[in-house]
C-alpha cells in the first residue's frame, strides 16, 4: 500500500504491474485496517465515481486493527482467536446505521437483488451483499440504508450499508476444530483458523461483465469459478457460487497478489 488517509478512510494500493488503485477502508473484509507499506490482497471492481477506472474491493491484510464488533464465533474449531475457523460473527468494520429508511418492495433470492421503497416513494436497487448486519431481506421488511451512485446506471442511486432484514444471511460455515488459539479475544468471522474448519462467506452469483486480465496474462487461478470472462463468448454470461475450500477458514477472497506472481507493494 502506498498511501492512506485515516481521517478520510481512503488510500491507494500499487499493484505488481505498477498501477495504483483507489480503495476505501470499508472495503476491508477481515476486520483489519491499513497502514502504509502493508502487503494487501484484493479484488477489483468498476469505480462508481470514475467511469472506466477500477478500484480495490474485498481487501485483506492490513496490519492495523479495524473497528470490528466483538461477536462470538460459533465454529467448533479454535483458530487464532476464540470463535474458530468456522466463525459465526461478522468481522468487517462496523458502520453507523443508514440515514434513509424504507420497505422491501421485492427481492429475488436466487439472484441476490431487489428493490426498496424509500420514505419519499422512490424505489432503489440493492444487492444482498450490501447488508452489513448479517441479515437477509424479505418482502415487507423495514430497512435502514444509505445511498451511493450506481456503478452500472450513471445518474441513478442504489442502496448500500443496509440493515434490518428479517432473514438469516449466509455467514460462515461449520468449524471442525482441533487447533489451539493464540489469544483469548472473542472475535467472530470467517477467521484465519489453523484447523480444518469450513468458513467464509460464499461468493454470490452474478454476471461476467468484462474480460479477466489475469487469464489473458496466464496467471488466473480461479478457472471456471472466475467472476470475469475468459473469452469474448463468456462476456454477459452468469457465474454461480464458488465451492468453499477446506481448511484455513474456507472460501476466502481471491489472492490477487499471489496470482500476479508476488512481489511487495
Amino acid at each position: 500500500m502506498t498511501k492512506f488517509t485515516p481521517d478520510k478512510g481512503f488510500g491507494f494500493v500499487k499493484g505488481s504491474d505498477g498501477t495504483s488503485y483507489f480503495f476505501h477502508q470499508k472495503q476491508f473484509v477481515d476486520g483489519s485496517a491499513p497502514n502504509e507499506g502493508d502487503y494487501l490482497t484484493y479484488d477489483l471492481e468498476p469505480s462508481p465515481l470514475k467511469e472506466g477506472q477500477m478500484q480495490g474491493c474485498n481487501i485483506t491484510g492490513g496490519s492495523g486493527q479495524g473497528k470490528s464488533p466483538k461477536g462470538k464465533g460459533k465454529g467448533g474449531g479454535k483458530g487464532k482467536s476464540k470463535g474458530g475457523g468456522g466463525g459465526g460473527g461478522w468481522s468487517s468494520a462496523p458502520k453507523a446505521p443508514g440515514t434513509n429508511s424504507g420497505t422491501v418492495a421485492n427481492f429475488t433470492p436466487d439472484k441476490g437483488f431487489g428493490f426498496v421503497t424509500g420514505s419519499d416513494g422512490t424505489q432503489y436497487f440493492f444487492h444482498q451483499k450490501q447488508f452489513v448486519d448479517g441479515t437477509a431481506p424479505n418482502v415487507g421488511d423495514a430497512l435502514t440504508f444509505d445511498l451511493e451512485p450506481s456503478p452500472l446506471k450513471p445518474g441513478q442511486m442504489q442502496a448500500c450499508n443496509i440493515a434490518g432484514g428479517s432473514g438469516q444471511g449466509k455467514s460462515g460455515g461449520k468449524g471442525k476444530g482441533g487447533g489451539k488459539g493464540k489469544d483469548s479475544g472473542k472475535k467472530g468471522g470467517g477467521g484465519k483458523g489453523k484447523d480444518g474448519g469450513k468458513g467464509g462467506e460464499p461468493r454470490l452469483s452474478g454476471t461476467k461483465h468484462q474480460m479477466c486480465t489475469h487469464f489473458q496474462a496466464g496467471t488466473c487461478r480461479k478457472g471456471p469459478d472466475c467472476t470475469f470472462a475468459h473469452s469474448e463468448a463468456e462476456v454477459g454470461t452468469k457465474y454461480g457460487p464458488a465451492k468453499g475450500g477446506k481448511g484455513g477458514g474456507g472460501g476466502g477472497p481471491y489472492d490477487q497478489a499471489a496470482s500476479w506472481g508476488g512481489g511487495g507493494w
